[in-house]
């Protein structure tokens, strides 16, 4: 009777084994790093959702004149004299 071949093992890994390889590659400082800034990322668009996806009042329209008058409105100063 011929000898039977070993079984063959199974090459191909799952993706959260090839993602935990690929994690153990990377630093434990760059993992903390990457973590923060996903949090803060997530944070800051759940702030932007909350506070300003929408108009407060939908209702409410300004004059884009009126707008550009006071935001590039220059203040006007006196001259200042130099005392002696």
């Amino acid at each position: 009777m011929p000898p039977v071949p070993p079984a063959r093992p199974a090459v191909s890994l799952s993706r959260l084994q090839r993602l935990r390889g690929a994690a153990a590659c990377i630093s434990p400082f760059a993992r903390e790093i990457s973590l923060i800034l996903l949090i803060k990322f997530l944070l800051l668009v759940l702030i932007w959702w909350a506070f300003f996806s929408e108009p407060a009042a939908k209702h409410m329209r300004l004059d884009p004149a009126r707008v550009e008058q006071q935001l590039l409105r220059v203040p006007v100063t006196e001259p200042s004299h130099a005392q002696r």
